[in-house]
This record gives C-alpha cells, structure tokens and sequence, in this order.
C-alpha cells in the first residue's frame, strides 16, 4: 500500500459523516498503545480540526457571535464545518462561503428570521478579514493622473485597491458595526435604509466608510474595469461631480493606480 492511498484513508477517517469504515481502516495504520485504541485517537484529532475551524470562525466574525451567543455559533460554525470543504491550505482564507452558508439558514431557520440584516453584516465581516490580508498597493501616482487630464485623455482604467470592497445593503450596516464594536451597546432601530459602504486599508489600518450613491458607483465601475470617459457616460448628470471627488478617493486609498485602456 502506497503513502498515497494511506493519506486519502486519513483524509477520509476525518470526516464526521464517515460511517466508522474509513475510521476503522485508518486505525490499522496507527500505533496502538495501552492506554488508547487508535480510533480513539483518531477521534480526537477529528473533534480537534472542528474545533480549530469553530475558532477561526469565531476570530473572523466575532460581531456574528456577539449577535447570535456562543452557543448558536459554534453549532453553526461546526455545521460550516461539517458541509462546507475549503481548498485553500491558509487558515486565513477559511469561511469564505459562510456567508451564503448563513443566508440560507436565515430562510429556513424560524429562530434566525428576527435577524433578516444578518447575512449581510457577516458579509461586510468576511471583507473586513480579507482587507486585512489583502495585498499592498502601490503608491499613487497623482501628477501622471493630472498630466493625462491636462492632455484630455479620458481613456484611462483606474486600477482599485486589493483591499477595497463595496458593499450594497438594504439594512444599517454602518450603525450595525459600530454598535458592536463597543462594550457599552446602545440599542437601535434597525429598519429597511440602503446604505453604500467601502472597506479598504488605508495606512495600515482597516477602515469602514459610508459612500454616497454616485461614488460608490464610480468605484464599482472602476473595479469592473471600464475607463473614465464610460465611466463619465454611465454617470451622466452626476459625472462632473463625482470626478470631482476622485482626488479624495486616491487619499483614502480607494483607487491606486492608473493604466491607458
């Protein structure tokens, strides 16, 4: 028997919904000692990688389990943890999916339909985790942009940050956050408000902003890669003053750089 057929018996002795083959296959290959049967042990180490993603779950969306109490979210982190594979071999690239994950026990869970804004915060979370990891960005190169508006040249792609996302939200994202990021919490009154809402890392420091409508839509164009002038043409009457505001976006670190198409 070859190191690869014995790793895919370990592999699949691991998953909680193995009906004791592979477990019992898998104890044949492991020292036995006196004081422990090597399913045992192989229990153990399988319990241990649920808890190890439940923790990772919990550091990436601590605002979830404030909301929901420890209880509830570790059952729902081991229920990710049971159904959802991850193909990345970074920790910090685990719970990618947790939010569809969430928004579908939201529709079908009678306990989780009082929290309709959930799935939508965890999102905002998984950005935030991500922001922090995300790439460096270059330094902008503010007076090649000038030089190319001087010129007229409207055919230029803005390229965005690595670590911006954009997020759209029928709920009070904003309010939402900031609420659970302080020990003395206030209540608020969470109705339907549309919000627009950038996470970047600006400075080494990963920050939440509320957008206004025409340039949250400006910087999704830009991530979509279109060049300014389409830019310009899908904007319309809000055009002038949204590029107007563009030299503030290159400050908070939105965009980064700049391409000819």
């Amino acid at each position: 028997m070859n190191l690869k057929h014995h790793q895919q018996i370990f592999s699949a002795s691991f998953d909680p919904f193995d009906d004791f083959k592979y477990l019992a296959d898998a104890s044949h290959l492991v020292n036995e000692p006196t004081d422990m049967r090597a399913v045992d042990r192989l229990l153990i180490y399988r319990h241990s990688i649920t808890a190890a993603q439940q923790r990772v779950l919990a550091m990436v969306y601590p605002v979830c389990k404030q909301i929901l109490g420890d209880d509830c979210f570790d059952t729902l982190a081991r229920d990710y943890a049971w159904h959802a594979c991850s193909n990345s071999s970074d920790l910090n690239s685990y719970g990618e999916n947790f939010p569809l994950f969430m928004l579908a026990q939201i529709k079908h869970n009678d306990s989780l339909k009082e929290l309709p804004y959930l799935a939508d915060l965890i999102r905002l979370e998984w950005c935030w985790h991500q922001s922090l990891y995300a790439a460096d960005d270059p330094v902008f190169d503010l007076q090649a942009l000038q030089q190319h508006l001087i010129n007229g040249n409207s055919d230029l792609i803005l390229q965005t940050s690595h670590a911006l996302a954009l997020i759209e939200s029928p709920w009070p994202l904003m309010e939402l956050w900031q609420l659970h990021q302080n020990e003395e919490q206030q209540a608020i009154n969470i109705e339907e408000q549309t919000q627009y809402l950038a996470v970047s890392r600006h400075n080494e420091t990963t920050c939440l902003a509320q957008l206004e409508p025409e340039v949250y839509q400006f910087l999704r164009y830009a991530q979509q890669g279109m060049t300014l002038e389409a830019i310009a043409d899908k904007l319309e009457r809000k055009a002038a003053k949204t590029f107007a505001k563009l030299t503030q976006m290159i400050q908070y670190g939105w965009i980064t750089g700049l391409r000819s198409a």
